[in-house]
């Protein structure tokens, strides 16, 4: 996942986001990683989806990263 980090962060560099920002961003994809124990980038978009009904029933709602997440 590290490549994938840093890729992830250079873009969120050059898209000029917040040092804030891209932290959140990182710790959530940290986030999905450890719930599927295996790479995002190898994440289906069903896994995604499922990933995301779990923190809705979970009543998880930061706004951002759910966009982030359907992205």
């Amino acid at each position: 996942m590290t490549n994938l980090r840093e890729k992830m962060k250079q873009d969120m560099i050059l898209a000029g986001m917040a040092e804030l920002t891209q932290q959140s961003y990182l710790e959530a994809i940290i986030r999905l990683h450890k719930y599927y124990n295996k790479s995002p980038a190898k994440l289906s978009n069903e896994e995604i989806r499922n990933y995301l009904l779990h923190l809705k029933k979970k009543d998880w709602r930061p706004i951002a990263t759910m966009s982030l997440f359907a992205h």
